[in-house]
């Protein structure tokens, strides 16, 4: 069972590299105690992907990373166990299920929309 989750990167975490967002959503799956499935190998992982990676310092409004389970399980007891495992650190929006020979998150069409804010000091106008 392969599970495809939205979710956003706030401010607090912003400055928080790839990698070691990585890794904190392979710890919050853990938490999770669903039945994950792991790679196989010698040091065994979550079998996990990330979507693209963000610059360190930009906030992701619109995430995706997906991972698979060993057995069906209701979508409701999942998104309430994401809730609570990642509560404080990245905010779960959806999960959904989706087929396992779905294209990758990487393959997909990527949409990059950069928001510049800005604070205007002084008038300009004379």
């Amino acid at each position: 069972m392969r599970i495809r989750v939205n979710f956003e990167r706030p401010e607090d975490i912003c400055y928080i590299g790839h990698i070691d967002l990585k890794t904190a959503i392979e710890r919050g799956l853990r938490r999770t105690l669903l039945p994950l499935k792991f790679t196989e190998g010698f040091n065994s992982r979550v079998k996990m992907e990330t979507g693209f990676p963000l610059s360190v310092g930009m906030v992701g409004e619109d995430e995706y990373f997906d991972f698979y389970l060993k057995e069906e399980l209701d979508i409701g007891t999942i998104k309430e166990n994401l809730n609570s495992a990642f509560a404080g650190t990245i905010i779960i929006k959806d999960a959904k299920v989706i087929p396992d020979n779905s294209p990758s998150i990487t393959s997909l069409d990527a949409i990059l929309v950069h928001f510049i804010y800005w604070k205007v000091l002084e008038s300009i106008s004379k």
